[in-house]
């Protein structure tokens, strides 16, 4: 590196000879390294003759635009009038609705120009920005949703209902756990098939068995829960990844998945709003976290207005409208409290056994000694019961495992998750003996 001083000297050496000059010639590069004797070099003196006298104009052309890719764009800008990154797109006629900023570095440099009577020199310090830009991969999937939302708003309008139930002190939880719709899994590979078809028919065949049994051996419940999210949905992006990022076989393009399971969350509850008034709970997976909010706020934003089906909201939409996105989820009814979780994060022994603890400190307004609480969990696509108490012995804490009506994919039939049934597991709960018994289909 140069000192300052010499980097100011020959700077000053530079100016003279610009002001003579219209470029600086090899005699004069030489008569510049003479002076500090072959130092700087002949091309760092030429680098340093490009910040003098430079003017505004030449400085103003230099801004360009880099296409890199057709995911990712560069703007380059040393315009002194450019103040910020949307001013810097706007300029360069970038449409901010299909790329967003993903970077932005900023620096200065120096130059001599000449005043407006082009006789004396002073320094300025031009601005420098550069502005990397991602494109989103969104404008299909929002003109899906909003195809879709059209669609169903189309279909009807919504009145009060008044229903014939058989047994008001019953309540039916409806959970269909790990549908991952979207998944892919052959046969010949995995020992399994499963795609988008196949998830939607298995889930709206088992909701017909359930139906019925409901129905013709233990009486119409007064009220239905009906569990969504939980990883309904195998991917979380357009590059067919799980929200951390995890790669996964999938049968089509993501868009077309959210929409395929948006339209059958739609399908469920058409169906089960006709025999009984129903509560919705949305519950985070690992594989759909972000879908699976995305997917209960247009569900949610459709019914609104319906009296026979709530979206688990304590307060009006206005002031908690992200009531959907808590990983914990619970709903209260007689002396029974249900409580659910993915549990893709509690997975240990060492973690199972501190629930009953966590869910007495997040819930103790609404547990005494005559609540009989329930933790509702999936992940593990297989059927599963523990009973747990808190470390003072008080408290019992009854998990359970929903199993799963997916396939088996070619990454986990490799790590040996395997076997499990697939069985759709519907609650029964009771008033006074709680729960009262489970419809498998």
């Amino acid at each position: 590196m140069y000192s300052e001083q010499l980097k100011s000297r020959a700077i000053e050496l530079i100016k003279e000879a610009k002001m003579q000059n219209e470029f600086i010639s090899t005699e004069i590069v030489e008569r510049i390294k003479a002076e500090f004797n072959k130092t700087p070099s002949a091309q760092t003196i030429r680098n340093w003759a490009r910040w003098v006298a430079v003017d505004i104009k030449e400085v103003e052309d230099k801004t360009k635009t880099t296409v890199v890719d057709k995911d990712w764009n560069e703007v380059t800008n040393i315009q002194w009038k450019i103040k910020t990154a949307e001013e810097l797109c706007e300029e360069r006629w970038i449409n901010l609705d299909k790329w967003r900023i993903n970077k932005i570095v900023v620096w200065e440099h120096s130059v001599w120009v000449k005043d407006e009577f082009q006789e004396d020199l002073k320094i300025m310090q031009l601005p420098n920005m550069k502005v990397t830009l991602k494109r989103w991969h969104i404008e299909e999937d929002k003109e899906a949703a909003l195809k879709t939302i059209k669609n169903l708003w189309d279909k009807k309008q919504f009145e009060s209902k008044e229903y014939s139930i058989n047994n008001k002190d019953r309540f039916a939880l409806f959970n269909a756990a790990d549908l991952h719709l979207g998944k892919i899994a052959y046969e010949h590979i995995s020992g399994d098939n499963y795609n988008i078809d196949i998830a939607r028919n298995r889930l709206k065949n088992k909701l017909d068995e359930t139906i019925n049994e409901l129905l013709h051996y233990w009486g119409m419940p007064g009220k239905i829960g009906l569990v969504i999210g939980n990883d309904g949905l195998n991917i979380d992006s357009p590059k067919n990844t799980t929200t951390s990022w995890t790669p996964q076989d999938v049968d089509g393009m993501y868009w077309h998945a959210k929409t395929m399971l948006t339209q059958l969350r739609f399908e469920v509850i058409e169906t089960l709003v006709q025999h009984a008034p129903i509560k919705v709970v949305n519950v985070k997976g690992n594989h759909d976290e972000y879908s699976s909010i995305d997917i209960a706020s247009t569900l949610r934003a459709y019914y609104y207005s319906n009296p026979n089906v709530d979206f688990n909201q304590d307060k009006s939409f206005k002031e908690n409208p992200m009531v959907n996105s808590r990983a914990w989820q619970h709903i209260k009814f007689w002396d029974t409290l249900l409580v659910f979780n993915h549990w893709q994060k509690y997975t240990s022994n060492a973690k199972r056994k501190n629930i009953p603890n966590e869910v007495k400190t997040r819930y103790w307004d609404l547990m005494d000694n005559n609540t009989k609480t329930y933790v509702i969990l999936g992940h593990l696509h297989k059927r599963m019961k523990y009973v747990e108490k808190r470390v003072d012995q008080q408290y019992w804490v009854t998990m359970l495992w929903m199993p799963s009506l997916c396939g088996t994919d070619k990454r986990h039939n490799e790590a040996g998750y395997i076997g499990n049934d697939k069985i759709l597991e519907t609650l029964i709960f009771d008033k006074e003996k709680w729960q009262k018994g489970s419809v498998l289909a």
